[in-house]
């Protein structure tokens, strides 16, 4: 075969987990629009899944930047505002009815691009893949935090973050045929630390505590893709969940890491 005329490869996207960082996706999926690269299929864990979710439906990284930059004060507020006392501060149906604001009723047979998202069994303790059903119950089940929100009631089953078991679903996306995956891992850019100006707290340690697993995790899940994207994220140095509100700077970090590597396509 000629080998101007060889077929694009295709290209499957393992979104991973990582909170505010997850808008780094959408520059990512940016870049390989801008190149003229078709996606195959997606995977995502946590606030991979709600990106991933909303690109596989539409077929439209500007309405997915959109909304993201759309976002304000009071949409979380509403999210965070269905308090519980069982097994997380506060519920999932204010959650679940925040993404269902954008993408309505939609279920995984409304997909324009193959797309499964990945959640936590927390009985089993093993990485659970969802891709029936509706999608604004997968997406909120994948994003589960845990101690943040109640786990998710899925046929059963009692999901939390997919981030605890599988925070970049590489296996995940090459499951459904495709043949050069993409990895995109946010914890990369989280240690080594800036000293803090304060003490940390009790809080603190256990936040990073559990970053430094999800990045020894990350790396363990990324290893088995054909290109790894990392991309330059600042950390936060506010409340992290406002860091999704009006924050160009991670898309463009996305942006910016996709650039820099898309020649490896």
């Amino acid at each position: 075969m000629n080998p101007l005329f060889q077929p694009q490869p295709k290209i499957g996207l393992a979104l991973g987990s990582g909170g505010w960082r997850g808008l780094a996706h959408i520059g990512v999926i940016k870049s390989l629009v801008k190149h003229g690269y078709v996606i195959h299929s997606i995977a995502g864990s946590s606030a991979g899944s709600l990106v991933g979710s909303m690109y596989a439906l539409w077929n439209d990284i500007e309405r997915v930047e959109w909304v993201f930059k759309g976002l304000k004060y009071r949409d979380l507020l509403f999210a965070f505002s269905d308090s519980s006392i069982k097994l997380g501060f506060f519920k999932t149906k204010n959650a679940v009815a925040l993404f269902e604001k954008y993408i309505g009723k939609a279920i995984f047979d409304d997909l324009k691009i193959p797309f499964v998202a990945i959640g936590t069994d927390i009985i089993s303790g093993e990485a659970i893949t969802m891709n029936d059903g509706p999608l604004a119950k997968a997406i909120q089940a994948s994003s589960s935090v845990p101690l943040v929100f109640d786990p998710a009631n899925m046929d059963g089953k009692l999901i939390i973050d997919g981030g605890i078991a599988n925070p970049v679903p590489v296996k995940a996306v090459r499951n459904l045929g495709a043949n050069k995956i993409i990895a995109v891992n946010l914890y990369q850019s989280v240690f080594p630390i800036v000293k803090p100006a304060k003490k940390l707290s009790k809080i603190d340690v256990a936040v990073l505590a559990t970053e430094l697993m999800l990045n020894q995790l990350s790396k363990r899940d990324a290893e088995s893709a054909d290109i790894l994207i990392e991309p330059k994220l600042k950390n936060a140095q506010s409340d992290p969940f406002l860091q999704f509100i009006n924050n160009q700077a991670a898309i463009d970090a996305g942006e910016l890491g996709m650039d820099q590597q898309i020649e490896k396509l």
